[in-house]
């Protein structure tokens, strides 16, 4: 481990531990990457671990067959965390900031909309679709500042003119009826054939 990697890994070191102990056994560990650019995260597959490609074919195959997909007890993938990129910074200001449990919802929500936006990425399945559903509500809330999901009471329409115009165009509309044409009967020479002709 060269000197900036572990620079990293200490100064990261309360963010590292959070996303373990989050995550469980659903990933093998929590890293600092060494080639990581652009993305925020990414997971990388332990040595002799399931890629994600490998897991679709093995559902595939019990799916086909009519079997209960047998899952590893112990996870493979390994999460890779950039340590330049802003929201990983951000994460761990939130993190520090959360010793007292005051952000205690904000970091979980946080920690696994990383760990699905990576596993999506990577080509993994959402492992609990409704759990996402609620998760990401709870999120587009903050980022939309709404303090209550309650709905508004339903909208009163007032009559007015128009509404009575609108209804008695509607009759008129019902009311008409299109006149029957007499078209006359074209004249034209049908050639007639014999049985011995054709």
């Amino acid at each position: 481990m060269d000197r900036r990697a572990s620079v990293y890994k200490k100064m990261y070191k309360k963010l590292l531990s959070y996303l373990k102990k989050i995550y469980g056994k659903k990933v093998a560990k929590v890293v600092i990457s060494a080639v990581l650019e652009d993305s925020p995260a990414a997971f990388s597959t332990a040595m002799y671990g399931e890629s994600a490609t490998m897991a679709r074919i093995k559902r595939a195959s019990a799916f086909q067959e009519g079997k209960q997909v047998v899952e590893a007890k112990a996870s493979s993938k390994v999460l890779e965390l950039n340590a330049r990129h802003p929201f990983i910074i951000k994460f761990q200001e939130i993190i520090e900031a959360n010793e007292d449990g005051s952000n205690d919802d904000l970091a979980k929500d946080t920690a696994w909309a990383l760990y699905d936006s990576c596993g999506l990425q990577s080509g993994y399945d959402i492992d609990d679709v409704e759990d996402y559903g609620q998760r990401m509500t709870r999120i587009m809330q903050r980022v939309l500042k709404v303090d209550n999901l309650e709905l508004e009471e339903e909208a009163n329409p007032v009559e007015d003119d128009s509404d009575d115009d609108d209804e008695g165009a509607g009759a008129e509309d019902e009311e008409f009826e299109i006149p029957d044409f007499d078209f006359p009967e074209p004249d034209v020479d049908t050639p007639e054939y014999t049985m011995d002709e054709l």
